[in-house]
């Protein structure tokens, strides 16, 4: 017999013999606190982790935005600190994959350089931070640090040059699920979260062609914001995820 079992058998002995003595288990709670057999602020301690506890999926069906993935491959509706490693950000139920955001993150400029190179052609966020670490490569004294960190970044779910920044139109693809996403990133207590998008098009016809745009998850709407190279930021870099990779039961 599980312990949650056995709880529940323990309970249901003690609450039909409270009935037999006419008492209800909050009469019985209640005397001891007030007799100070009971300390209030431990339950209301247990009460708070209680409520802080992790639900993991258990069927594909089940995910959704805003939920969080653990090192383990599971998928779980709560954000646990040092254990969730990414949220999801969207699902495409025809491909099989989820965007996730990795929740490790460095706070780097997207590069010590001026750059103008220019991504607007390219509609795909891994296309784009490939052709910008190229464009790169063989210039003197150059780098793009904000690119490198995703290219360079792994962990159980990621491979090596899989991880990358969004562009633009691919973060305002997200709209729709701003409410859960934001929700989410409160939870993780990243309230203010952003990150360096790898297009440098600029938001204005007349404006100056800049290095880096960066998008700003705020309470109710994406706000994309004209910075310069040289700012750091944080940088929490995407990736996909196929539903394959993950610990489900069904």
């Amino acid at each position: 017999m599980n312990i949650k079992n056995y709880v529940i058998m323990k309970m249901k002995k003690i609450t039909s013999l409270l009935e037999k003595l006419e008492l209800t288990p909050q009469e019985v709670v209640t005397d001891w606190i007030c007799r100070g057999e009971i300390d209030l602020k431990q339950i209301q301690i247990a009460l708070s982790q209680k409520q802080k506890e992790t639900v993991f999926v258990t069927s594909k069906k089940e995910i959704d935005v805003g939920m969080f993935l653990y090192s383990d491959g599971k998928v779980s509706t709560t954000y646990t600190e040092g254990k969730s490693i990414a949220l999801v950000l969207d699902i495409n139920q025809d491909k099989g994959t989820m965007l996730m955001m990795c929740l490790h993150r460095e706070i780097l400029p997207f590069s010590t350089h001026s750059f103008n190179i220019d991504t607007v052609g390219l509609k795909s966020g891994m296309n784009a931070t490939h052709f910008i670490s190229q464009m790169v490569e063989d210039a003197d004294n150059a780098s793009v640090e904000a690119v490198q960190y995703c290219l360079d970044y792994s962990d159980a779910f990621v491979e090596p040059k899989q991880a990358f920044l969004m562009t633009v139109d691919e973060v305002k693809a997200l709209e729709p699920n701003l409410i859960k996403i934001c929700s989410a990133l409160h939870a993780a207590g990243i309230s203010n979260g952003g990150f360096w998008l790898s297009t440098v098009a600029p938001l204005e016809k007349d404006a100056e062609a800049v290095n880096a745009q960066v998008a700003m998850f705020m309470p109710d709407r994406v706000s994309i914001q004209k910075e310069y190279a040289s700012i750091p930021q944080d940088v929490y870099p995407v990736y996909e995820l196929r539903f394959s990779r993950l610990d489900l039961k069904n």
